[in-house]
């Protein structure tokens, strides 16, 4: 089976929330604010009974812009109330069938036909609002690389020092 559904929130993204705004970027991976940030986590679909990760990375934030900072990375919802929302994505769809026959042919069907984007365009024009999907944009190169990487092993650092460490294999996206 395919790999199971995985959200990102950046804690740029947590910082568009009202009752998280006051809260610094190291404040919100504090774990003195767990309780708050996992609350909101669930709410943009991440399964805060399972594992949830930090990653000081450079990654692409909900409004679509590139940036170096902290992620909060975890296994997609599969409940019931996740699935009927449209941000939930196919493989959660997949991993929530349980029926093994049912997931092999919404995989093979997921696989076959025409590209995504080009799909959802179909879909907007059956509904009367075409041109209202956007493409994913194409991600730009990092500029500096040596400062990029500097910035996150600082952002890591920092990380170990406010959660008093990381597990290496998840969350350090540097690998050094």
């Amino acid at each position: 089976m395919r790999n199971k559904g995985v959200v990102r929130v950046s804690t740029r993204d947590l910082k568009r929330v009202d009752k998280l705004a006051h809260l610094s970027e190291f404040e919100l991976i504090s774990p003195a604010n767990q309780g708050l940030v996992e609350a909101f986590l669930f709410v943009m679909g991440i399964d805060v009974d399972r594992v949830v990760h930090i990653q000081a990375c450079n990654h692409r934030d909900l409004s679509n812009k590139t940036g170096i900072g902290y992620s909060f990375v975890g296994h997609e919802r599969t409940d019931k109330l996740w699935l009927s929302r449209t941000q939930s994505t196919l493989e959660a769809r997949i991993e929530a069938a349980r029926d093994p026959d049912l997931q092999g042919d919404m995989i093979y069907m997921s696989t076959e036909g025409i590209p995504w984007n080009k799909f959802r365009e179909m879909c907007d024009k059956a509904q009367g609002q075409e041109g209202t999907t956007k493409n994913v944009a194409p991600m730009e190169p990092v500029e500096d690389f040596a400062e990029s990487l500097q910035m996150m092993k600082l952002l890591r650092d920092i990380q170990i020092e406010i959660r008093g460490g990381i597990n290496t294999i998840e969350e350090d996206m540097l690998f050094v």
